[in-house]
């Protein structure tokens, strides 16, 4: 009889690292930092989320075009919740991987192309905090 791999279990947790991890980076991690996302949760969100928060962050899961509206206004308006932390917490997992450190470093970058890069990412990010927060608000009261 032939010994199976140790294989985890999909949970909605891998489900919720992968989205996470794809949002940060900008495409798909690898299992390795998914499993390192589920094995740093269990020792940091013990206890369950206020049911708003857990809302919002099943629907930015959910719904990952969503999920870069709901973290910047998450991160603008409501720095404690669920949502934020979880980011914060795949960002540190990925940022310490040598795998993944090149996109979290400072890359050369002259005067003029520099500020071009800064306006439009202030423009992008007061775009998504202004689709952002209604839902966050909406959602997070409807629950």
């Amino acid at each position: 009889m032939e010994a199976k791999p140790n294989i985890q279990p999909e949970t909605a947790l891998h489900e919720e690292g992968r989205a996470l991890g794809a949002f940060i980076i900008g495409r798909p991690v690898d299992v390795e930092f998914v499993n390192r996302y589920t094995a740093a949760h269990a020792h940091l969100f013990r206890e369950p989320p206020a049911r708003g928060d857990a809302a919002v962050l099943a629907l930015a899961i959910s719904r990952p075009l969503l999920l870069p509206f709901l973290a910047a206004a998450s991160g603008l308006v409501r720095r404690e919740s669920i949502l934020h932390k979880k980011s914060l917490l795949m960002a540190a997992i990925l940022e310490a991987s040598p795998r993944y450190a090149d996109e979290f470093l400072p890359r050369p970058t002259r005067p003029f192309r520099l500020a071009i890069i800064l306006a439009w990412t202030g423009l992008v990010t007061a775009f998504q905090v202004a689709i952002g927060v209604p839902i966050l608000l909406l959602v997070g009261k409807r629950s």
